[in-house]
């Protein structure tokens, strides 16, 4: 009778408990959908909540997961501090060079030959000389010459600017390089190698002279009233105006000058080019009056 008793109320207690238990469960699992449901479909906001345990523990229930503290970020690492540079030994300063002695160059010209002084004229005589005539002059070379030049070409230049700057200011007579030729000479006598020089080709030169590196043969200046003109040097002698003078002397001898032969003359002791005296060979070149005054008489003869 008491366990019938007991069953008959025993029997709907156990099914409320249950049913309370379930809905206490389903609630708590079921939470967060039900509450976005009222939000979202009846406009029930969400009540406050407790802050409790079981806020807790349905949040932990609705698997969202629990916020894990911050780690701390490692501190960055500060730039090294550039250490001071460390002071350099000093270096040794450089001993200046010491200056090499200058090694000749081959072929440098020598010193400047000398130019003529010329006395004023006047009168005729300096108008002539003030009327400028060029004259193109050729310049047959022996090959002899080359043995002590090997620049040849520039010794032969050099001969022939230094005669040009006397023969300027001596008979206003310009003479201008038309062409340099090395030449065998082919006679044994001064007639003999004017006639060769005189069959040989011009091209176009108003005077074609010759440098005949050998003893003078006969009696200086060897010259032709036709433009042709020879010069002597004898290798052997060390004078640098070996061949200076006795250019000046041929070339004035093809416009008419006479050799000084009188020692007594002053001609002779004045040292005029026209003779064989003794002069130095830093001396500027001179001519006697008589004879240039021949040479700007004879100035637009030939």
């Amino acid at each position: 009778m008491a366990l019938k008793l007991a069953m008959l109320l025993g029997g709907p207690l156990f099914v409320l408990f249950v049913i309370f238990a379930g809905g206490v469960y389903f609630g708590a699992s079921r939470s967060a959908s039900v509450v976005e449901f009222e939000a979202r479909w009846l406009g029930m906001e969400p009540g406050p909540s407790g802050g409790g345990e079981g806020d807790e523990t349905a949040g932990a229930e609705a698997g969202e997961p629990e916020p894990k503290p911050a780690e701390p970020k490692p501190a960055e690492p500060k730039p090294a501090e550039p250490k001071p540079a460390e002071p350099k030994p000093a270096e040794p300063e450089p001993k200046p060079a010491e200056p090499k002695p200058a090694e000749p160059k081959p072929n440098q010209p020598g010193p400047e030959l000398p130019v003529a002084l010329p006395e004023p004229l006047t009168g005729e005589l300096a108008t002539v000389l003030a009327d400028p005539r060029v004259v193109r002059v050729k310049i047959m070379v022996d090959p002899a010459l080359l043995v002590t030049q090997p620049d040849w070409l520039g010794h032969v230049e050099r001969l022939l600017s230094s005669a040009n700057a006397s023969f300027e200011v001596l008979f206003g007579i310009s003479l201008d390089l038309h062409g340099v030729v090395l030449w065998e000479p082919a006679g044994t006598t001064s007639d003999a190698l004017l006639a060769d020089l005189a069959g040989r080709s011009r091209d176009g030169a108003d005077l074609i002279v010759g440098l005949a590196a050998r003893p003078m043969l006969g009696d200086p200046p060897a010259a032709r009233a036709d433009g042709v003109a020879l010069v002597y040097a004898d290798l052997a002698a060390r004078d640098r105006d070996r061949f200076h003078r006795p250019l000046l002397r041929a070339l004035a001898a093809s416009f008419g000058a006479e050799p000084v032969r009188d020692r007594e003359s002053p001609a002779w002791r004045g040292g005029s080019f026209m003779s064989d005296a003794d002069v130095s060979a830093t001396a500027p070149p001179w001519i006697d009056p008589d004879n240039r005054t021949r040479v700007l008489r004879n100035k637009w003869a030939n």
